[in-house]
């Protein structure tokens, strides 16, 4: 089937005045983000009218982390507080001005935690393996949700 829409992906900064009208005036406006200067505004329209938009910021999500296992509760909220601080400045080198961490379900709650629904869609990266002989291979690969391990698809 023909897909009549056409869709655009512009940064915030410089959108058309027309654009920021609209954005404010159909959603709450409250929950974007417009100090934000990477965000990134999608845009639908058809027969050059647009009819939604989305907003997509450049975030990390922290998914998944490892200890030692003789690791104190003291060492690890260090190692922890240390881990922060080195995700924020690669957010800001990547124009992030936020990171999300998935907790595991039996972690306690902690101050300023927020239950937020995710749709997860993977995007299929190409990767480049050199075997022994000096060869390499350009392979697809995406991550089982379900197992948290590469599978590749080419």
């Amino acid at each position: 089937m023909f897909n009549s829409f056409k869709a655009t992906i512009r940064k915030w900064v410089g959108l058309p005045f027309q654009d920021v009208t609209n954005l404010l005036t159909w959603s709450d406006g409250e929950s974007v983000d417009f100090g934000n200067r990477d965000l990134l505004i999608a845009s639908a329209s058809k027969d050059g009218q647009t009819v939604a938009y989305l907003v997509a910021e450049p975030t990390l999500i922290i998914s998944n982390s490892a200890f030692d296992p003789h690791t104190t509760p003291t060492d690890a909220q260090q190692i922890g507080d240390s881990l922060d601080v080195a995700l924020a400045e690669k957010a800001k080198e990547i124009g992030a001005d936020r990171f999300l961490i998935v907790v595991p379900d039996d972690a306690p709650h902690q101050q300023g935690e927020r239950s937020v629904r995710v749709l997860y869609r993977k995007i299929p990266q190409n990767t480049t393996i050199t075997c022994n002989g000096g060869s390499s291979i350009e392979k697809r690969f995406s991550v089982d949700p379900q197992t948290n391990s590469a599978k590749f698809i080419n």
